[in-house]
């Protein structure tokens, strides 16, 4: 993220994680996918405005979703 490496993914083919920084765990579906992922979730911080997110392998497809913790 934004020039920095912050997470690292071992992940087969065909396969999609989710990342939730909060509460530092991946999962698959309802499957806990955290022996998948090295690095430390608190480093997981997007900067308002533009970010650069950058990746290494196959990646086919990434998603971004927005979960705001303010009221």
């Amino acid at each position: 993220i934004n020039g920095s490496e912050v997470l690292s993914l071992a992940l087969g083919e065909q396969e999609a994680i989710t990342i939730d920084s909060a509460a530092m765990n991946a999962y698959r579906g309802d499957l806990l996918m955290n022996r998948a992922v090295t690095g430390d979730y608190s480093d997981v911080i997007l900067q308002a405005g533009s970010n650069i997110l950058s990746w290494d392998g196959d990646v086919q497809a990434l998603e971004v979703t927005k979960i705001s913790r303010w009221i």
